[in-house]
């Protein structure tokens, strides 16, 4: 039986790239995103080596993501593999965020994968495994980047926890990416720290790879992990350095 991999966020990026690692492996692929055009660009990518199904669908709408739930659960089972990969980032001053922003970014970020996960779990035949897709943004705090922050905070929380909780039951890999090239990220101004962003492609087909053997966490060695290890060790340090560098910062994200 051919198996089935739920990935949010199809239509491009990091998305885009787990849909075509997992079609390369042979799964029948479920691409669920808000641009159908989109969407079905990546099924025709997907076409020469397998097949898929798109989803128009904002995860950020309680009631529109309920319905989407609804419709993979009635194809009879859940598919063996979730991709919680969808998330919104708006970033800028915190007080110049609008309530729709603050809205999105955690209903997006961390209540539908919460929500996916909690009920696609819940079936009869769960997935056998769950990769929910983080970011060093969960590992220290980035001023100017808060309602990001924040939510994926609250997702790593979740993930961890359910890494235990679902022991023997469903395989919980958490992902932490190195700065991507995504239309999520494209506006973001290098500024005094120029660096390179990585090619989503690559990024998802390591992140599979790890997932298939067996690793239950994917995580870049670069620069991108001084500030988390930092902030492990000497948290008040790390927030004296941010408060020194809040104009370069804020610059990056604005």
């Amino acid at each position: 039986m051919t198996p089935t991999a739920l990935v949010t966020g199809a239509g491009s990026g990091l998305g885009r790239g787990f849909a075509l690692a997992l079609a390369r492996r042979g799964y029948h692929l479920l691409l669920a995103g808000r641009d159908e055009s989109r969407l079905r660009a990546v099924a025709g990518e997907i076409e020469p080596v397998s097949t898929a199904s798109i989803y128009r669908v904002d995860l950020g709408e309680r009631v529109a993501r309920a319905e989407f739930i609804d419709a993979i659960l009635a194809q009879g089972q859940a598919p063996r593999l979730l991709v919680n990969n969808a998330a919104v980032m708006p970033a800028g001053d915190f007080m110049q965020r609008s309530p729709a922003e603050l809205q999105a970014a955690f209903a997006v970020n961390l209540l539908a994968p919460a929500e996916l996960t909690l009920r696609l779990c819940a079936a009869p035949s769960p997935p056998q495994g769950v990769i929910f897709v983080l970011s060093t943004a969960a590992r220290f705090p980035q001023p100017y980047n808060s309602l990001y922050c924040a939510s994926k905070s609250g997702l790593r929380a979740l993930a961890e926890t359910l890494q235990v909780e679902f022991t023997g039951k469903t395989r919980i890999c958490l992902a932490y990416p190195p700065l991507t090239a995504t239309p999520m990220t494209e506006n973001l101004n290098a500024g005094r720290w120029p660096v390179s962003k990585a090619d989503p492609l690559v990024v998802a087909e390591r992140i599979v790879a790890a997932y298939e053997s067996g690793q239950d966490e994917v995580a870049w060695f670069n620069w991108e992990m001084l500030p988390s290890l930092l902030y492990r060790f000497a948290p008040r340090l790390l927030r004296w350095i941010l408060k020194g560098q809040r104009g370069a910062l804020q610059a990056v994200f604005n």
